[in-house]
């Protein structure tokens, strides 16, 4: 994971966690709303095809223990939600 990867998941997650769209902060990244990267596969590293950023406390329940979710799907999901958001997806276009 890279300082751009990571800002990039900021910029298409809209600074908000992968499963409950908390708005996510960096000041104490073990408060609820911290910022954290999980894996979406905990049998493979942290890399760029492996990871969404979620609050600590989704990350603490390692949400995706419970489900079966690829990078493909969670890319598209993550995607989606930035289309719909007017007011950033138009400052990229």
């Amino acid at each position: 994971m890279t300082p751009e990867r990571l800002q990039t998941l900021r910029i298409l997650q809209l600074n908000k966690c992968f499963y409950c769209d908390k708005k996510l902060q960096i000041e104490n990244r073990r408060d609820p709303n911290g910022l954290t990267i999980e894996r979406l596969s905990n049998d493979r590293p942290h890399s760029l095809a492996n990871c969404v950023l979620c609050c600590h406390t989704c990350n603490i329940r390692r949400l995706s223990n419970h489900h079966e979710i690829g990078i493909h799907d969670a890319y598209y999901s993550i995607i989606q939600k930035f289309e719909q958001d007017p007011i950033v997806y138009k400052q990229f276009l």
